[in-house]
């Protein structure tokens, strides 16, 4: 799914279908889109389609926060066994994968792991069948939530005629790829607004 594919589909079914579609990604079920391009196309309905940002902004963050407590309760409630039994040998090793970077990162992979895709999906499972402490998950998962939207939100509001470019660039190069487009669109739109109020001025 595309860009104009996810502005098409929130027009006819509305804003809060940015929670069901974050919620979707997050649990892991198969829908061909990614949480950042969800996101960022929530920052660019508030912009550029008269929606109330603040409200957007909110409801993403709840999507992102639905699904992650949805994963967590997964692992935690039905456990590693019954999910191993489910999963193909990659799966497996996936989990291990998972587990092997809370044990690097300790409490900090629970943040940090918001910000690498796919592992933002694992981590929860990961957490819940490790039995990590709700409190502990939950607050560090909701700070890293909350970074994290705020960032890609940002990026739909002031660059939305970059969503496609910048979702790939994450997706296939990484986070620190995406921030430095990220820094330099915001220079070069900051240098933009300068001049042409100094052509206003000599105007």
């Amino acid at each position: 799914m595309e860009f104009v594919d996810i502005v098409a589909f929130m027009k006819e079914y509305g804003v809060i279908v940015f929670i069901f579609l974050l919620s979707l990604g997050m649990i892991g079920l198969i829908i061909p889109i990614s949480n950042e391009l969800i996101v960022m196309t929530a920052g660019y309905f508030a912009t550029f389609l008269s929606q109330n940002d603040l409200l957007l902004w909110f409801l993403t963050w709840i999507g992102m926060t639905i699904g992650t407590l949805v994963n967590y309760s997964i692992g935690r409630w039905i456990g590693a066994p019954h999910l191993l039994k489910w999963k193909t040998l990659r799966e497996k090793l996936s989990l291990e994968r998972g587990q092997n970077f809370i044990e690097r990162y300790k409490k900090s992979a629970f943040p940090i792991s918001v910000f690498i895709p796919f592992i933002r999906h694992l981590i929860p499972y990961v957490a819940g069948t490790g039995k990590s402490p709700f409190f502990l998950f939950f607050s560090l998962t909701t700070l890293g939530n909350l970074v994290w939207t705020s960032l890609f939100f940002a990026a739909g509001t002031y660059f939305h005629k970059y969503i496609s470019i910048m979702e790939k660039t994450v997706t296939s190069y990484g986070l620190l790829c995406f921030i430095l487009i990220f820094v330099l669109l915001m220079v070069i739109r900051k240098w933009t607004i300068r001049n042409k109020q100094k052509a206003r001025m000599k105007g």
